[in-house]
């Protein structure tokens, strides 16, 4: 064993740095995770069997932010092969793990539908005989805290987007329904993850994520309309229930009037589609939460 030169600090040192990203967990780090590594107590020598541990939890997470298998760490087969080496490698690898740390790769997440979407068929906006704002609001449910903080920190998202078919084709009424149906392309997706909300398109999203939620509704994204009708607005809100639960607040507000004053209604369907992105690789796999809808446009 003289070739050791892996102490037990040094092998605790890496254990609770990667355990910290790939395991339960706190705040900003936690994939929830099973983590195979464990501390060594000072007073003993580490083994083959520990740095095999370690290399299985580095593996699992760097793949999974990367999607390649790390080859600058290895198993060994017996203690001697502990080296300096080896730990030099481990320690700038903890690094990239670290910095990389919300980052999955492609090829170990997917998105999908998350069941929750809601559609209107209905006219809605325009005079007092219509509702002026139709809204969409859900809720998402995780087992526990671990859980919720691990979907987003291992790169989960909850992504938005809306379309508007219009059911006319000419007349006062299409031009501001047409307004909101080329307002909803432009948006795109909008992303919310764990510390931001942006948009594939245009519109104005928010440094709010998860991890900057509050008790009350905060909005994480804005898009308003154009021309005489820049005071219709599609906006995003979310709060925190819980620990466990985030709630989501969707609302197409109509305001705007359009040439001359009149209040033109909107008529098509309208669509509010839902979709979450999650790691479902074979090194990293965080549940989807539940989704409860709250109110249907």
């Amino acid at each position: 064993m003289v070739n050791q030169i892996i102490s037990a600090a040094r092998y605790n040192n890496l254990q609770g740095r990667i355990a910290a990203i790939l395991g339960p967990g706190s705040g900003d780090k936690g994939y929830n995770q099973t983590v195979a590594s464990s501390t060594v107590p000072v007073s003993e020598t580490v083994q083959a069997l520990h740095m095999n541990n370690l290399h299985t939890d580095f593996v699992n997470t760097r793949t999974h932010q990367t999607g390649a298998i790390p080859v600058s760490i290895f198993t060994v087969s017996s203690s001697g092969e502990i080296t300096e080496a080896l730990h030099a490698a481990y320690e700038a690898l903890i690094t990239d793990v670290e910095t990389d740390r919300f980052i999955v790769d492609a090829s170990q997440a997917e998105p999908s539908s998350a069941g929750i979407n809601s559609t209107r068929t209905t006219d809605w906006g325009g005079p007092s005989s219509a509702p002026q704002a139709v809204t969409h609001e859900f809720k998402a449910t995780w087992p526990t805290a671990n859980a919720r903080r691990g979907f987003f920190n291992a790169g989960g998202e909850i992504r938005f987007s809306a379309n508007l078919n219009p059911s006319i084709s000419s007349g006062d009424d299409y031009l501001k329904t047409k307004n909101w149906a080329d307002m909803l392309t432009a948006i795109g997706v909008v992303t919310f993850n764990y510390t931001q909300t942006s948009a594939s398109g245009t519109g104005t999203g928010s440094a709010i994520g998860n991890l900057d939620l509050t008790s009350t509704y905060q909005t994480i994204y804005t898009k308003t309309g154009s021309a005489v009708y820049t005071d219709n607005e599609y906006t995003i809100q979310a709060k925190a229930l819980n620990t466990r639960e985030i709630q989501f607040l969707i609302t197409f507000q109509d305001d705007a009037n359009g040439a001359g004053g009149a209040d033109e209604v909107v008529k098509g369907t309208l669509t509010s589609t839902i979709v979450q992105y999650r790691a479902d690789g074979p090194y990293v796999d965080t549940p989807a939460p539940g989704y409860t809808l709250v109110s249907a446009l």
